[in-house]
């Protein structure tokens, strides 16, 4: 929103009764209706009530177009007035402050899904994603695992 920068770390599920606990599995929307009850929860009443409404959804670089659909809708009920699609690996470097006249590496460690894209002028040029993520981490996977991962894409 602008003049104000909000974070929101949170857990994404659902109450139990919205037909799915993860309704986001793997960078993979599996329940469009539950995830726009868990966003409407986590937003709703945290967006301006009235003018225009631009949300920026960032998106997994290999996420497809099925994965930008599911997610068009999921917003629906936030009442958008306009929504900015935008890769995720541009969004974070753009926010970081990183030089995109220069190529760059960015790597994404989520939950479950790790993502490697190259930018070349603030573009992606190529990119590699693995099932693996930090909940994939535990006494006999140590961080290092991801890390090696990540040169082997």
């Amino acid at each position: 929103m602008s003049g104000r920068r909000t974070i929101l770390d949170v857990p994404i599920v659902t109450f139990p009764g919205d037909g799915a606990l993860h309704p986001i599995q793997c960078g993979t929307i599996v329940e469009t209706g539950a995830t726009a009850r868990m966003l409407d929860r986590l937003l709703g009443d945290r967006l301006p009530r009235y003018g225009s409404r631009l949300i920026v959804l960032t998106t997994p670089v290999l996420g497809r177009i099925a994965f930008r659909t599911e997610a068009h809708a999921a917003l629906e009920p936030l009442r958008p007035h306009t929504v900015l699609t935008v890769p995720a690996a541009r969004a974070v470097a753009t926010a970081a402050g990183a030089d995109l006249t220069r190529p760059l590496l960015v790597v994404d460690i989520g939950a479950h899904v790790t993502e490697a894209v190259l930018l070349a002028d603030g573009t992606v040029t190529d990119a590699r994603r693995t099932a693996l993520g930090t909940t994939d981490l535990d006494n006999l996977t140590p961080p290092t695992h991801i890390t090696d991962v990540v040169v082997a894409m």
